[in-house]
């Protein structure tokens, strides 16, 4: 894993979100998806509950590409590395609960694997800013991913990726 100094920023495209759309997606649109809001442990900082749609470069990059990246030696499977027990496991921009609901919510609807990639050293700590979401065969079951997805980046306010016959999806929070 590279190890990053503390002002160095991830990603090279910035993409913004308003205060409000933050708040909402924070404490109200998790239930959209089949997550209970109000079920989150603790508060949820407006500046971390924010995840935004892959950069172009992401959403650019093919299955052969993500898969590498899945299974890289700095990814591993969402919900094991985000387990309330990794206390050191950061999603930048992103408060623990909100992370781990994403998690959640794509599974519910029906994702194979939801990976954290790119994973750094960040002093005592391990980061990342990218979910990849393995993507089921099922045409019903991928509707139920892609509508959930949806939601999210309807919420960021950035376009819907299409279902084009992919084997992922992609988020950042940077």
């Amino acid at each position: 894993m590279k190890t990053l100094s503390p002002d160095h920023r991830l990603g090279s495209e910035r993409l913004l979100s308003a205060g409000g759309l933050a708040l909402a997606f924070g404490l109200g649109a998790l239930a959209g998806c089949g997550h209970d809001a109000t079920s989150l442990s603790g508060p949820v900082s407006i500046k971390q509950a924010s995840p935004q749609r892959s950069s172009k470069t992401l959403n650019s990059m093919d299955d052969q590409s993500l898969e590498f990246m899945a299974n890289a030696p700095n990814a591993a499977e969402a919900r094991e590395w985000l387990d309330d027990k990794n206390t050191g496991h950061v999603i930048f921009k992103m408060s623990h609960p909100v992370a781990q609901a994403i998690v959640e919510d794509y599974y519910e609807s029906g994702a194979v694997k939801v990976f954290v990639v790119e994973i750094s050293e960040f002093g005592a700590n391990q980061m990342s800013d990218t979910f990849i979401i393995e993507l089921p065969s099922d045409p019903e079951i991928r509707k139920n991913v892609f509508a959930c997805d949806a939601r999210y980046t309807e919420l960021t306010q950035s376009e819907p990726v299409k279902d084009e016959g992919q084997k992922y999806l992609t988020i950042t929070t940077d």
